[in-house]
């Protein structure tokens, strides 16, 4: 059997902006973006969810904070300015055996849709482009 891609379907999409006026009081913008991937048993079929949260953040409180993931504890925190939320169906054919690695290349293959999502959310809030790093899950639990 082939290994591809059959289909990549968007399923839901969520957008907050909280920002009121071009008016922000912050120094900087703190972001955190997570994912959850869910495989089928038979590996044929995968939900990806994206989580993306911006973040007002002054540059005292945001150097002083060691444990950077505190910032991100409240998801009604008044320092929200955006958030965003993305879920892919990925429908496949990839003779992948083990999970990790099967893991790893879905999110590799959505990874430029949910980029595009991100310049679209930045682009309506009217905030500068961010540069979400490349396979920002790699390090997502450190």
């Amino acid at each position: 059997m082939k290994s591809s891609i059959k289909d990549i379907i968007k399923l839901e999409v969520n957008y907050s902006n909280m920002i009121e006026n071009d008016d922000i009081n912050n120094d900087g913008i703190a972001v955190r973006a997570k994912n959850n991937v869910e495989i089928s048993e038979d590996k044929t079929i995968a939900i990806i969810d994206f989580d993306f949260i911006l973040k007002s953040v002054k540059a005292n409180i945001w150097e002083e904070n060691k444990d950077k993931e505190e910032l991100f504890k409240k998801n009604e925190d008044e320092t929200i300015i955006g958030k965003l939320k993305v879920k892919y169906k990925v429908i496949t054919e990839l003779n992948i055996i083990d999970e990790t690695k099967l893991r790893f290349t879905l999110l590799e293959i959505v990874e430029p849709y949910f980029r595009k999502e991100v310049e679209t959310l930045l682009s309506n809030m009217k905030l500068p482009n961010y540069v979400l790093p490349y396979r920002f899950w790699e390090n997502e639990d450190k």
